[in-house]
């Protein structure tokens, strides 16, 4: 399988500003909206926390 696609918006929301996340989650216009970018700064938060974990320096 090719995930090319997927692959780049993983990365693109690694890379989103957390501000802007937030300021997304606070102007929503409805529920479905404030969870949709929820979601995605917890999902930001996730890779950035893999990436941490998964450093050599990482102390398990």
């Amino acid at each position: 399988m090719n995930f090319e696609k997927t692959n780049k918006i993983e990365k693109e929301i690694a890379n989103l500003p957390v501000k802007e996340l937030e300021e997304r989650i606070e102007n929503a216009n409805n529920d479905i909206d404030k969870r949709f970018w929820l979601t995605l700064k917890n999902r930001r938060l996730q890779y950035r926390q893999r990436k941490i974990i998964n450093q050599k320096e990482f102390i398990r």
